[in-house]
């Protein structure tokens, strides 16, 4: 996706990453591919380790809830944001077809 990382480490809340933004399509790809890598993992493991798989699946869950720094939040955020850009064109659209 292009996005450059710059640190990854740890802190209190788990496992940090320092990126560069990127644009709202891939935010959205970043921040859903680990959630989704945990509810693979969940049901690809559950005949085998139902005790990990239940694990990854609440963490994956957990992960896509629109809680503060979490990769749901980050989703949102990504939406909110392009449903104002959309807005805006929209505005500059009306405005500019308005004034002539």
């Amino acid at each position: 996706l292009g996005v450059e990382v710059k640190r990854v480490f740890l802190c209190y809340r788990g496992v940090a990453i320092v990126r560069e933004p990127g644009a709202c399509f891939d935010n959205i790809v970043i921040s859903l591919a680990g959630p989704v890598l945990n509810l693979v993992v969940a049901l690809l493991l559950w005949p085998l380790l139902p005790t990990f798989a239940l694990a990854n699946l609440i963490m994956g869950v957990v992960n896509l809830l629109p809680m503060k720094h979490t990769d749901g939040d980050r989703v949102l955020d990504c939406f909110n944001t392009m449903k104002q850009i959309r807005h805006k064109r929209m505005c500059a659209e009306h405005y500019y077809n308005g004034a002539k």
